[in-house]
């Protein structure tokens, strides 16, 4: 029996999920296998729920991906990463009277590696844009967010897919529509990175204008590596560019500040 419990996190209770031996299992005992899952939302629901209450009240689907490569690896390369993701219906909707509900239904598809790709560059667009139009600001988890995209020393994630989905000699080996869709978002995940450099110029001290100036160095080599696998320049001071236009909009609406300004 399969139940999802709200007790401190969403969690989802299973003895099936992963394959066990049964021999190597003591019969005197219970095993639970637990994991943690978040709340589904089809796009057509998230249009209807904006706010984060409204996107986390009066839920009865969730999910939780696994991740797996075909030779039986849990991690492998970006080429080689797939997930499989286990959608879960429950009886009622959460908050209810009763901390676990038992789940009516489950449903399970499966994460190509370029859709693993757009899966991830989507969620890393959303933290971004999350902390960056967050009011107060939250310096320090907008400094790590942004150094963890921009640095690819750090965090090399962004351009390992870039560098294997959208390389001209390599992208025909993926659907054309799931290549550009990762495009748009990688030019999503541009905007967003300059927004957030900019917000951060506005809120470092003196002390940390060298540091401002590393980000803004690293963000600059990002763009040059994206803009010669694209074939297109993605560098946002370039003037004549509907880049710098709409990123300097998405700035200028989250501070007020001047389109003719810049901290980055």
């Amino acid at each position: 029996m399969i139940f999802v419990s709200d007790k401190s996190k969403v969690t989802f209770r299973t003895s099936i999920e992963i394959k066990v031996t049964q021999s190597e299992l003591d019969p005197k005992l219970a095993y639970i296998q637990v994991t943690h899952v978040t709340p589904y939302l089809e796009k057509t629901e998230l249009e209807d729920r904006q706010t984060d209450f409204e996107q986390n009240h009066d839920i009865d689907t969730f999910m939780f991906e696994t991740p797996f490569t075909k030779d039986g690896k849990a991690r492998g390369n970006p080429e080689e990463q797939w997930k499989r993701r286990t959608i879960l219906k429950t009886e009622y909707s959460f908050p209810y009277v009763k901390k676990r509900i038992k789940v009516q239904s489950r449903r399970t598809t499966e994460l190509s590696p370029i859709e693993v790709a757009i899966h991830e560059m989507h969620v890393r667009v959303q933290e971004l844009e999350d902390v960056v139009f967050m009011e107060p600001t939250d310096a320090k988890k907008l400094q790590l967010l942004l150094q963890g995209s921009v640095c690819v020393q750090v965090n090399a994630g962004p351009l390992a897919y870039a560098s294997v989905f959208l390389d001209p000699a390599l992208c025909n080996m993926y659907p054309e529509d799931k290549v550009e869709e990762l495009k748009d978002i990688f030019r999503e995940f541009l905007k967003i990175c300059y927004s957030a450099l900019q917000v951060n110029g506005k809120l470092i001290s003196q002390d940390q204008l060298e540091y401002q100036e590393v980000l803004r160095q690293n963000y600059k080599k990002l763009c040059t590596s994206l803009s010669s696998l694209f074939g297109e320049s993605l560098w946002p001071h370039d003037e004549t560019g509907s880049f710098k236009r709409n990123s300097m909009a998405l700035f200028s609406a989250i501070s007020g500040a001047s389109q003719n300004s810049s901290t980055a």
